[in-house]
């Protein structure tokens, strides 16, 4: 019988396992490495300070911790959608760039049209956005139509003529379990393969899918060294996070004990009061307090109203908006819901516009649409061309209230220029091009049709009053009478 032969050789075992005890003390000293500099934030004075501790802030901070704060805090919530919000307001316009020079719209672009119409495409593309900055990532997976059963998920995406269905997931549903190690390949240190968690319900308890990296949009913001993980929306300002829920909390608990203070019940110095008398006094105080009754049987005793003790917390809210403002680049009023208010300056206004344009261009498109086009392509969901131009809408459009309220004030212009004598001063055509913004021959050609309208009204009234005198001349002529002088 023959000795039957080892696939893995005893060197190669060694090997291995010596590998793994590598990466464990890797992990290990790493995670020491994060626990250490955690430790030491916020101390100060040779470790005899330490602010973290004295204001309660966490030396840690993981996924679970974002996100209890997004879906409870408003301006945590605030800070994680504000720039997606902005990023895919409107839809991108998907334009093929060798098509013939027509308005007529070709397959590819067909194509998009209705899976955008269909399948809702910016919709998933904005919640994904969401999502992967309350962590330090997210996906969005793509079903194709070339799965018959949960396995295939791991293989590469074959040949598919049609996207069933998007789905985003956070970073603790889509765990990556695998990284590209072929340092020769253009993908080296990407995810090969993800682990993903399909709920169902709302027991959290689902199918867990094996899913190859072809079927997935990777979207991390924020990146640093690592084009894998970002920075947590949140992480930078957590802590004035808490100090603005402090803050607010605090407002709230200050006008609850603040506002009504109480009474204070001072009895004369002959007074005598029995343990049945005070018992009795306490009820009378209770249902004065808390039940219906607005008065108070009190004998030999003196009540007093305490002063209110309340303080605006405005001020310090201010400052904490003001903090998470500097560093998201968010301006207060975006944090506050008031985009379009009437308070916001123009260059605060011009700031935010080009910050959501840059992100467009810098990472929403590059990184989330492009990716996700070319995979359709690359799929057959869609019809493979050559290159595509992406059309942003654009972000600083004014909306149809504001476009009213333009033409109004600018009617209030021309009826205040027309009737205070100014075109003395100023012809019409400067004018219209300094204070409106006309573009010049615009201007000229309108003011020179009013003028031809203006001369051809006078013509006609020239001709009215030449017909006129006609006829009184005639009426003169056969009556005698001279005809009554009529006002023009």
């Amino acid at each position: 019988m023959k000795e039957k032969t080892e696939l893995v050789t005893v060197d190669e075992k060694k090997n291995i396992l010596l590998q793994l005890v590598h990466n464990m003390q890797g992990s290990v000293n790493d995670a020491l490495a994060r626990a250490g500099y955690a430790s030491r934030l916020g101390q100060s004075y040779g470790k005899d300070r330490d602010l973290y501790e004295a204001l309660g802030y966490p030396y840690t901070l993981d996924y679970n911790r974002y996100y209890g704060r997004y879906i409870r805090q408003d301006i945590a919530r605030r800070v994680v959608n504000a720039f997606p919000d902005a990023t895919w307001r409107g839809k991108p316009e998907i334009m093929e760039v060798d098509k013939a020079k027509n308005d007529v719209k070709t397959a590819f672009e067909k194509q998009w049209e209705a899976m955008v119409r269909n399948l809702r495409v910016y919709h998933y593309l904005r919640r994904a956005d969401r999502l992967s900055g309350i962590g330090s990532y997210g996906i969005l997976l793509m079903g194709f139509n070339d799965v018959t059963e949960a396995k295939d998920m791991a293989t590469p995406v074959g040949t598919a003529n049609q996207l069933l269905y998007l789905q985003p997931y956070s970073e603790v549903n889509a765990e990556i379990t695998s990284f590209n190690k072929d340092t020769s390949d253009e993908r080296f240190g990407k995810p090969e393969v993800y682990s993903v968690n399909v709920s169902e319900g709302s027991n959290n308890k689902g199918l867990s899918l094996q899913v190859h990296w072809t079927r997935v949009i990777h979207l991390a913001d924020d990146t640093l060294e690592s084009d894998i993980y970002g920075t947590p929306r949140l992480q930078p300002v957590y802590n004035r996070m808490q100090d603005l829920e402090t803050i607010v909390g605090g407002s709230a608990e200050m006008f609850w004990r603040g506002a009504y203070p109480g009474l204070s019940f001072e009895a004369d110095k002959d007074t005598n009061i029995n343990a049945q008398g005070m018992e009795d006094l306490e009820d009378e105080i209770k249902n004065y307090m808390h039940g219906v009754n607005r008065f108070l049987r009190l004998q030999g005793i003196k009540t007093n109203q305490l002063s209110p003790q309340i303080v605006s917390p405005e001020a310090h809210v201010k400052v904490q908006l003001q903090m998470i403002s500097a560093c998201t680049q968010i301006p207060v009023r975006v944090l506050t819901g008031s985009e379009r208010g009437e308070l916001a300056s123009t260059e605060d206004g011009n700031n935010w516009d080009d910050r959501v344009d840059e992100r467009r261009v810098d990472y929403a498109e590059p990184q989330i649409l492009r990716p996700f086009i070319d995979a359709q392509m690359k799929a057959g969901t869609l019809k493979k061309v050559s290159d595509y131009l992406v059309g942003w809408p654009d972000i600083a459009a004014v909306s149809d209230k504001e476009l009213v309220d333009i033409n109004q004030k600018k009617m209030t212009i021309v009826k205040d220029y027309m009737t205070s004598g100014a075109d003395m001063l100023m012809p019409p055509v400067t004018f219209l091009v300094e204070f409106l913004g006309w573009d010049k021959q615009e201007a000229e050609n309108v003011t020179a049709e009013v003028e031809k309208t203006m001369q051809d009204e006078q013509a006609l009234i020239a001709e009215e009053e030449k017909v006129r005198q006609e006829a009184d001349r005639a009426f003169q002529k056969q009556t005698g009478v001279k005809p009554p002088k009529q006002e023009i």
